[in-house]
């Protein structure tokens, strides 16, 4: 993979799109999680405490997301058949198993009532899973993008009529 000024800079103009379209996908994949949140919080209001049960929900949610992405990338790459995934989707399979096991052991130890990792632990499993799922997300809008825009040219270099005022005009 070379390393290519354009590409980044076609990349950095498309990140309001980009955004916008990950934002979307991102939002209704966590609105269940942050509802059963909202719930938790509010019934636990006065003593609320950011507890193992929130991190299992937001783990569970990230393995799901990790899941989609692997999907979404993997049939990407067999329609493109582009090597140029193949780091992507390395690091979405290694957190996806790094989440799983997280949430295995975060579901063990609520149903045990014992302490085998430390919260801060699972806190920060948690963000760090959230963090790479979000830039997965950013990544495979943009490589959706990039892959339509790819499209359009090759449809594009078969024109060679266009019509103008009812005139057929060679291009």
């Amino acid at each position: 993979m070379k390393f290519n000024w354009d590409n980044i800079w076609i990349f950095l103009k498309n990140i309001p799109n980009i955004l916008k379209e990950a934002f979307v996908w991102l939002l209704i994949s966590y609105l269940i999680p942050l509802i059963n949140i909202g719930i938790i919080w509010g019934m636990t209001y006065p003593l609320y405490n950011y507890s193992l049960d929130i991190c299992s929900i937001v783990l569970a949610t990230n393995a799901c997301f990790y899941t989609s992405l692997i999907y979404l990338i993997g049939d990407k790459k067999k329609d493109e058949q582009n090597n140029d995934r193949n780091l992507i989707n390395i690091v979405n399979i290694s957190f996806f198993a790094i989440t799983i096991g997280l949430f295995s052991v975060s579901i063990i130890e609520l149903q045990k009532k014992e302490t085998i990792l430390h919260h801060s632990f699972y806190t920060i499993g948690s963000l760090i899973s959230f963090a790479i799922c979000v830039l997965a997300a950013i990544v495979s809008k943009y490589d959706e993008d990039s892959a339509k825009g790819k499209e359009r040219a090759k449809e594009s270099k078969n024109v060679t009529t266009t019509n103008v005022d009812g005139k057929n005009i060679d291009i």
